[in-house]
């Protein structure tokens, strides 16, 4: 009863996201009128820490502030549905995915947020051993506030996501495949006043893996080359300004450019049992980002991460943790000192197949980030942490 009250209650209090819900819904209706559609709905509760991931001190006026001042927490419950139709006929397949979501938090009203993701592909097999796939995708979150974790850019937590990618793959022989995907992606930022932010990236990802089968195991090497180049737009917007001005006199507008690469090598070991009881991953990446008009916020990134899973017929146990370093090569947060970040990543998770319909689901997630800024009157760049648990249930259609 507790619990149906609980519920009861969010779906009342998110009414704040009405219009968007109905937009997806229509969006995705055509879905539930094909036959071979399948789907799922998620609905969680849990408490998250620090949401909007400020360091635990901060001097102002002052006053020396600390976590009871600086982090907001709140329990929350979020819903959510996915559903997916795919056909395929001759060396051909379709294939349609769809995801829509809300989270209201009780006590943290700016943290409340919406999202919804749509994914089309068509994959065709041209010759023998290869592919060639169009994958479109759109992704959008509202969220307010400012991610103050950026390094530079005040990017606010709500955007709009556009990717337009192509695949080739080809397979080598003897279990080894190659697959490039060249992608045109499009990322636009809600206006926040005093800014707008968005950019243009072209990118492209090859990747080559190779299994080694046995009778009892299966283990896997992947390489993967990343390569993409984001151009930035930063306008400032006047006070005064007419939001419906904004993009009639985009050109008049003071603004900067950027222009960032990245470049990121990830090596990959993993091995699973044949049984698919247990399987475990083991990649290590590097990053180099290169800012091209200043080189002012480049930086060297190294992340090693294992991810770990469980399975019974019943119950999966998950397990991952990373850590990784980054140092800024010209960044300084004094006169001598370079920006450096270590982060600590862990989360862990449960899963109990309750039958061929329910899934019931307990998972939780740990970040802190090190930095060797320490001034306490300065709020960017700086250490913090933030977690959640979460308790749900999934219900498969």
């Amino acid at each position: 009863m507790v619990t149906a009250l609980i519920y009861i209650r969010f779906y009342i209090k998110i009414s704040f996201m009405k219009k968007q819900s109905i937009i997806f819904i229509l969006i995705l209706f055509p879905l539930a009128l094909l036959a071979q559609f399948k789907g799922t709905v998620n609905i969680n509760s849990g408490y998250e820490s620090n949401i909007f991931k400020n360091p635990d001190s901060y001097f102002r006026d002052n006053n020396l502030l600390g976590k009871d001042s600086l982090y907001t927490n709140s329990f929350y419950s979020e819903i959510g549905t996915n559903m997916s139709y795919i056909k395929k006929w001759k060396e051909n397949s379709f294939k349609v995915k769809g995801y829509g979501g809300a989270a209201y938090y009780y006590t943290a009203v700016n943290a409340h947020k919406y999202k919804y993701k749509l994914e089309a592909s068509y994959r065709t097999r041209y010759d023998e051993g290869k592919y060639f796939e169009l994958a479109p995708e759109i992704f959008r979150i509202r969220k307010n506030g400012i991610d103050q974790t950026e390094t530079i850019l005040r990017t606010p937590y709500s955007y709009s996501k556009f990717v337009f990618p192509f695949n080739f793959d080809f397979y080598l022989g003897n279990k080894a495949w190659l697959k490039v995907q060249p992608a045109y992606l499009h990322k636009k930022y809600d206006t926040h006043a005093p800014e707008k932010l968005y950019y243009h990236s072209w990118y492209i990802n090859a990747l080559f893996k190779k299994k080694f089968v046995n009778d009892t195991i299966q283990q896997q090497i992947a390489v993967t080359l990343d390569i993409s180049n984001r151009f930035y737009s930063d306008f400032e917007l006047p006070s005064n300004i007419d939001p419906e001005l904004i993009e009639i006199l985009e050109e008049d507008l003071i603004h900067k450019t950027r222009q960032w690469e990245y470049y990121k090598l990830n090596l990959e070991y993993s091995l699973k049992t044949q049984n698919n009881k247990f399987q475990a991953k083991f990649p290590v990446e590097v990053t180099y980002k290169r800012d091209r008009l200043s080189d002012f916020f480049s930086y060297f990134e190294i992340k090693g991460t294992y991810n770990l899973q469980y399975n019974t017929k019943k119950l999966s146990l998950l397990h991952s943790a990373s850590i990784s370093n980054r140092d800024y090569l010209t960044f300084t947060i004094d006169q001598n000192t370079k920006l450096k970040y270590n982060y600590l990543r862990a989360s862990a998770g449960i899963k109990y197949n309750l039958n061929d319909f329910f899934i019931l689901k307990l998972s939780g997630n740990y970040v802190k980030r090190f930095s060797n800024r320490t001034d306490y009157s300065k709020k960017y760049y700086r250490a913090y942490e933030t977690s959640y648990v979460e308790f749900g249930v999934t219900y498969k259609f």
